[in-house]
């Protein structure tokens, strides 16, 4: 190999993703810094590199150990705060009698997801008449929701978009016929 080609593998092998609104790609969930942080809005902790549910973690044994609690707002509590969103469902022509069952099919998969991950969740659902606008913390909760609610309704029409670097804002519309 010459030492051209060298160069340029060395140059791509230290290539780095830029950095998204100031934040690093990766780092969406906070960087692991010393001690615990603990979200004041909804009580998650992030606790070795990872957002937990209160319930998994034993505060007495956190204090025990003498490490430093931090408050502050979790990536999904910041994100409703501010009005944001990574993935946003578009439901369009509901059909008055299959309303309620919707709703409870939106609210149920966002409580198995927050239960699965505390930073997957639906921030908001937005009803007027027969159109509904749902946002939620991470792109693919709204994919998964909209291929599950058309699984389930048979008579819907599914559109899924992305849009580009360096906002990952995945878009869905779901038509009923």
């Amino acid at each position: 190999m010459s030492s051209q080609t060298i160069r340029t593998i060395a140059r791509l092998r230290t290539f780095r993703i830029p950095p998204r609104n100031g934040v690093a790609q990766g780092d969406e969930y906070g960087r692991a810094g010393h001690g615990i942080a603990l979200c004041v809005s909804c009580g998650n902790i992030h606790y070795r590199k990872q957002w937990l549910q209160p319930r998994s973690v034993s505060m007495r044994e956190l204090n025990r150990r003498g490490t430093p609690i931090t408050r502050t707002l979790c990536p999904a509590c910041s994100l409703g705060a501010r009005g944001l969103y990574e993935g946003e469902l578009l439901l369009e022509n509901v059909p008055p009698l299959l309303e309620e069952e919707i709703g409870r099919l939106i609210r149920g998969f966002g409580r198995r997801a927050q239960a699965h991950n505390p930073q997957h969740r639906i921030i908001a659902i937005k009803r007027e008449r027969r159109h509904w606008r749902v946002t939620t913390t991470e792109n693919q909760l709204a994919v998964k929701l909209a291929k599950k609610i058309q699984d389930s309704f048979k008579r819907a029409l599914l559109t899924i978009s992305h849009s580009r670097e360096p906002y990952e804002v995945g878009r869905v519309r779901l038509m009923f016929s």
